[in-house]
């Protein structure tokens, strides 16, 4: 009994005294076996040949694993098409590869105007395209940055906002507007009457003063002594 305890008691002050990354390591051993009897790859794979991404796998291992994962990090565009030729992204692709993989794609980064157009004539938006081209593309998008006030009003007279127009231009394209943040006190206090008769709940105007909000408060809703 006596020599039970003296082992025992030895045990503990070994494993008490060892420090925690020996204690890590030998908790590591008991569980995962010593280093290098197994690799980290075949350790995931025996815990689950599922799991489709592995971050230290190279290529070939996580084709072996699972050939239908779509994204390879350090797997080349050839790599790629063979594994999933449907995946419509290619980081490294060029316009082409991207192409043939998969023609409906509406949007190449590195693709001019023309590409996008023969690959995708119903796209609205093209950040490189002149207003020429966008409208050709498609005459029915409300907003196109590039483009004049005239443009805008010929494109869409309906859009309610134009950055670029002035307050004249802007009453003239949409007068039921209520809010232009160029305008200034006198052309507000018009559009206040304005908007008065066309919406006398409306109760704040953002660039009034506050003698043309009270005025306005008081025409609307009446004096406050009443």
């Amino acid at each position: 009994m006596k020599l039970t305890n003296m082992l025992l008691m030895a045990t503990l002050a070994v494993v008490g005294f060892a420090s925690p990354v020996d204690r890590r390591s030998q908790l590591a051993d008991s569980c995962y076996g010593p280093p290098g009897c197994a690799a980290v790859e075949e350790q995931k794979r025996a815990i689950s040949p599922s799991v489709e991404s592995y971050d230290g796998a190279s290529v070939e291992e996580k084709r072996s694993i699972s050939p239908s994962v779509e994204s390879y990090d350090g797997a080349s565009v050839e790599e790629k098409r063979s594994i999933s030729p449907s995946v419509e992204s290619y980081d490294g692709a060029s316009v082409e590869e991207k192409r043939s993989i998969s023609p409906s794609v509406e949007s190449y980064d590195g693709a001019s105007v023309e590409e996008k157009r023969s690959i995708s004539p119903s796209v609205e938006s093209y950040d490189g395209a002149s207003v020429e081209e966008k409208r050709s593309i498609s005459p029915s998008v409300e907003s196109y940055d590039g483009a004049s006030v005239e443009e805008k009003r010929s494109i869409s007279p309906s859009v309610e906002s134009y950055d670029g127009a002035s307050v004249e231009e802007k009453r003239s394209i949409s007068p039921s507007v209520e809010s232009y943040d160029g305008a200034s006190v006198e052309a507000r206090s018009q559009l206040a009457e304005e908007k008065r008769t066309e919406s006398p709940d409306v109760d704040a105007y953002d660039g009034t003063l506050v003698e043309a909000r009270s005025q306005l408060a008081a025409s609307v809703y009446g004096d406050s002594t009443e």
